[in-house]
């Protein structure tokens, strides 16, 4: 019997699941004052201190994040 093992991990990605590692999302701020968010799925928090703030996202938080009428995906 063959072994896969070798193919498998040469396949894997970072995290040894395989695939490709998740892309880098940012969001920009556009309302008036401050704003923090909370990662549902992380559950890391998310500082916007100022209008125009860019903040890198975790790519699992994104699909919530995007729900906030103040935040834009850039």
């Amino acid at each position: 019997m063959a072994c896969c093992g070798k193919q498998r991990s040469q396949s894997a990605g970072p995290d040894g699941r395989g695939g490709s590692p998740p892309e880098r999302c940012f969001f920009r701020y556009v309302g008036r004052t401050a704003l923090t968010v909370a990662g549902p799925v992380s559950g890391q928090y998310y500082r916007f201190p100022a209008p125009g703030a860019t903040v890198e996202v975790d790519p699992r938080d994104a699909p919530a994040v995007e729900q906030v009428p103040q935040l834009r995906r850039v």
